[in-house]
C-alpha cells in the first residue's frame, strides 16, 4: 500500500517538475556556436531512454576533452534535454559533451540505471572517436540524482570487485575526474532531506539489504573500494540536500582523495538546488561551470 501511494506521489511530482523545467527552458536562449547531434542510440533497442546527445563548438577541427553528463531528477524524473543549455555552456568552454538518457524508477531500479549508464560508457568508449573527442581526457558530471549515478558508475567502472558485487560490467573509459552538482549521494539512514526514507522504497528492490552491493550504498565504502577520483563538488545554503555534498567532501578528505567543495552561502540571489544547471547563464552559474571545467583541465 505504501509503495502505491509513493508511486502516485512520484507521478504528481513528475508533472510539476516537468512544468517548471519547460517554463525555464522557454525563458532561456541557447548559447551560440554549438553544434548538436541528438538522439543517438547507445543501445539499439529503440527506447528513448537509451539515447544520447553530443555537443561541441562549431568549427571544431581537432579532438577536445570529453565531458559525460548525467541529468538529475530524483532517479524518477528527467531526460537529457532539461540539461541542454547547461551542456552547451560546458561545450562552449572547449569540450565535447555527451548527455545521456536512462530509465526511471519506479519502472526500474537503481542498479539497472547504473547498468544503462555503464552501457552508455561502453558506447562512448567505442564510438567517441567518431566525434571531436579526445578519449584520453574523459570527465564525468551529474547533478542531484545524476550526481549519485555519476559517483557510483565511475567507481564501479574502475573496480572489478564493485562490478562483481553489483553484477555489472565496466567499460574501457578512463575517467579522470568528477564534477558533482548538488549530489544526492546518501540514500540510506537519515539526511537533511526526510523524503529519502520514502524514495528508497521504490529505487531499490525488496530485500536489497541482503544483496552483495548493499554495503557499498554507503558512499564512504564505495569510494574506499573504488579508490576515488578527483572531485569538484558544489552546493549551497539553499540546497535542500546541502548536507550530502558536505558529508561526501568530509569522506573524500578523510580518504585523502583530491577534491574542491564550493559551498555557496545565502546571499542576495537565491541559489537553490542545482542552480548552476538550471541557470548556467547567471553569475554564479557561470562561476561554477568555469571552476568545474578548470578542475577537469587540472586532471587531464
Amino acid at each position: 500500500m505504501l509503495k502505491i501511494i509513493i508511486k502516485a506521489y512520484i507521478e504528481k511530482m513528475r508533472r510539476g517538475m516537468d512544468a517548471v523545467d519547460q517554463k525555464r527552458i522557454a525563458g532561456q536562449n541557447p548559447p551560440e556556436g554549438i553544434d548538436t547531434i541528438c538522439d543517438i542510440p547507445y543501445l539499439n533497442d529503440g527506447k528513448k531512454e537509451h539515447l544520447l546527445d553530443v555537443y561541441y563548438p562549431t568549427g571544431t577541427k581537432g579532438p577536445l576533452p570529453v565531458v559525460i553528463d548525467i541529468h538529475g531528477g530524483g532517479l524518477f524524473y528527467g531526460y537529457k534535454e532539461i540539461n541542454k543549455y547547461y551542456n552547451m555552456c560546458i561545450a562552449a568552454r572547449g569540450f565535447t559533451v555527451f548527455s545521456i538518457n536512462y530509465s526511471l524508477v519506479p519502472k526500474t531500479y537503481v542498479v539497472q540505471q547504473l547498468s544503462e549508464v555503464l552501457s552508455a560508457f561502453q558506447w562512448i568508449a567505442g564510438h567517441g572517436v567518431e566525434y571531436p573527442a579526445d578519449m584520453s581526457k574523459v570527465f564525468l558530471t551529474g547533478d542531484s540524482a545524476g550526481g549519485f549515478l555519476a559517483l557510483y558508475s565511475s567507481m564501479i567502472n574502475k573496480s572489478p570487485k564493485l562490478q562483481a558485487q553489483f553484477g555489472l560490467r565496466g567499460s574501457d573509459l578512463q575517467i579522470k575526474a568528477l564534477g558533482l552538482t548538488s549530489g544526492m549521494f546518501y540514500t540510506q539512514g537519515e539526511s537533511g532531506d526526510k523524503s529519502m526514507k520514502y524514495l528508497r522504497q521504490v529505487i531499490y528492490p525488496r530485500r536489497y539489504e541482503k544483496s552483495t552491493y548493499f554495503p557499498y550504498l554507503e558512499p564512504g565504502e564505495l569510494v574506499r573500494e573504488g579508490k576515488g577520483l578527483p572531485s569538484y563538488l558544489v552546493t549551497s545554503a539553499e540546497d535542500f540536500i546541502q548536507d550530502h555534498s558536505q558529508r561526501l567532501a568530509a569522506e573524500l578528505e578523510k580518504q585523502m582523495i583530491p577534491f574542491q567543495l564550493h559551498d555557496f552561502p545565502k546571499g542576495e540571489v537565491e541559489l537553490g538546488h542545482v542552480f548552476s544547471v538550471t541557470n548556467p547563464f547567471g553569475t554564479e552559474g557561470k562561476q561554477v561551470i568555469d571552476e568545474m571545467t578548470a578542475w577537469f583541465r587540472k586532471w587531464q
